[in-house]
């Protein structure tokens, strides 16, 4: 029932998406349709009509992958300890909990994506796969597929705004969860349980990009100099990730955004930021490139410092 609801969004996103690549198109890009091969074929990228380009494909984010995942197994495990309380979870969900804090506490305690729990991550992975071969059947203006994309440049929060709440526990218009990576709070094993349930996605489905965001603390790397820290860093993060030679599948996190920072340490920017910026500058990175954090939307500041709780970006020792 869910995939065949989805279906019909995924159909509405297609002619939509097309409609929009069809307004563009009435501003054309000479120099840029030059770069990607215009000056061979003479026609101009966004032309809706004729292929320009040698590549040409349409993207779709997909957004809420470890949200839903964790509702399907908090259905499954409420349906299976407590069936009696279907209706009961139906009408929580409707009022936002606001008058069963205990099934809210109750979904909320079922086991979550990002915590290397073999059921929860088959789940994760069925729906991630189901979900990408139905985008990718979807055709764009000029007949070629939409590539399904895993990630969330902030759009996640607005998202997660017109959504109700859903059977993890997450409330009402609160934020989804970012990229691949479980809703912040959800993953309490630290940065390497999130790494085993994420290995596990079918990645290779995943042709138009997909994200994750990983939050370090600074104190976990005790070289004296820069250059140590910097070697700690290779050592414990970047070889297991992207040169594991213990992973025959040789899957990497390609799309990996890193901030090398604390809640705290935000917290303290946000508040003093004569003290602990002096120049009005904190550099922070957000999906695609670096800004200030200063000049950010308070939400997107405090989707950040969400997303280093401690729990799920420790390191193991």
């Amino acid at each position: 029932m869910y995939y065949k609801e989805l279906g019909f969004y995924i159909d509405e996103m297609t002619a939509a998406g097309n409609r929009c690549s069809t307004a563009l198109s009435l501003y054309q890009v000479p120099f840029l349709s030059v770069m990607m091969g215009g000056i061979e074929s003479g026609i101009d990228m966004r032309d809706p009509k004729r292929q320009g380009t040698k590549y040409n494909g349409s993207g779709c984010l997909i957004h809420g992958l470890s949200v839903l995942a964790d509702s399907f197994i908090a259905i499954d495990t409420l349906l299976e300890e407590r069936p009696q309380d279907a209706q009961r979870m139906l009408d929580a969900l409707k009022d936002n909990f606001e008058h069963d804090e205990e099934m809210h506490q109750y979904l909320l305690a079922c086991d979550k994506f990002g915590n290397n729990i073999a059921k929860v991550d088959a789940e994760a992975q069925e729906i991630a796969a189901r979900v990408a071969a139905m985008v990718a059947e979807r055709k764009n203006y000029l007949g070629n597929p939409f590539r399904p994309d895993y990630s969330t440049p902030s759009t996640h929060l607005l998202y997660g705004y017109w959504v109700g709440a859903t059977p993890d526990g997450r409330k009402a218009r609160e934020q989804l969860n970012y990229g691949v990576d479980p809703l912040y709070g959800e993953a309490s094993g630290g940065l390497g349980m999130r790494m085993l349930s994420n290995r596990g996605l079918p990645f290779g489905e995943f042709n138009g990009g997909y994200a994750s965001h990983f939050g370090i603390n600074p104190g976990y790397f005790k070289g004296a100099t820069m250059e140590e820290k910097g070697l700690e860093f290779k050592t414990r993060i970047f070889n297991p990730l992207f040169f594991n030679r213990m992973d025959e599948q040789q899957v990497s996190p390609f799309y990996l955004y890193v901030n090398v920072t604390t809640p705290e340490m935000l917290r303290k920017v946000l508040a003093n930021p004569k003290k602990y910026a002096p120049s009005g500058v904190y550099i922070v990175r957000i999906h695609g490139t670096f800004v200030n954090f200063l000049d950010l939307s308070p939400d997107i500041q405090e989707d950040i410092i969400k997303r280093l709780d401690p729990c799920s970006t420790a390191l193991a020792g």
